[in-house]
């Protein structure tokens, strides 16, 4: 057996046509065509067991517990154990969350079996794996960022410097020599290229992106 794949795997996942999918996978990938499979249908069930798998393929949506959760309860019982975390969500929280719960890995649930074989590779390899389809996603969002914050011109850059030194409106109005009702029409403007709600997203938004001091 190759020293990079797992003898050992346990599936959990509530759905057990999914589970007998995933473990189909496993057989037709060459390393692990040989590993020993085990389904779970429930987080309980898992925790009940020996837990003696090397590698847990976790589905995030579990019908008690859940999967980040019971992530986090492997990592602290038996830290050695590899998790990589499937999800159906391309939700940038969720992916937060799983690396938080110290998740190996981050598959979306419709991967191929040679993005399988990789993402256990890198686990494997004392490496994280998250999803190339999520990585592409973050990286044109960084990459629009980025963009925002260029097409800001001088009067918004300045705008946003005097609200995130969380100045008065009243002053805001007299140093930039606007009229009072025009602030809120800017304000909404600057919500808008960078995708905020309010001044507090905007504050955080403009800090995370180092737009302010």
């Amino acid at each position: 057996m190759n020293q990079s794949f797992p003898e050992k795997i346990s599936i959990i996942d509530g759905n057990n046509f999914y589970a007998l999918g995933i473990k189909c996978a496993l057989q037709s990938i060459a390393p692990t065509s040989k590993s020993e499979v085990q389904v779970f249908r429930s987080a309980t069930e898992y925790l009940s067991s020996e837990m003696d798998g090397e590698l847990v393929l976790l589905n995030i949506m579990l019908p008690d517990i859940g999967g980040i959760k019971l992530c986090q309860q492997i990592k602290l019982r038996k830290p050695e154990i590899k998790v990589i975390i499937l999800s159906m969500s391309d939700d940038e929280q969720d992916l937060a969350n799983c690396l938080a719960a110290m998740a190996d890995g981050f598959l979306f649930k419709d991967f191929s079996e040679k993005e399988l074989e990789f993402a256990m590779f890198k686990v494997f390899s004392n490496s994280r794996y998250i999803d190339a389809e999520l990585v592409l996603k973050l990286t044109r969002k960084s990459m629009q960022s980025r963009s925002e914050e260029k097409s800001l011109n001088e009067f918004e850059m300045t705008l946003l410097q005097y609200i995130s030194d969380q100045m008065k409106d009243l002053d805001i109005v007299e140093k930039m020599k606007m009229p009072r009702g025009k602030l809120s029409y800017y304000k909404r403007k600057l919500y808008k290229k960078l995708d905020v709600k309010n001044s507090a997203g905007l504050i955080k938004k403009a800090v995370s992106l180092k737009l302010v001091s």
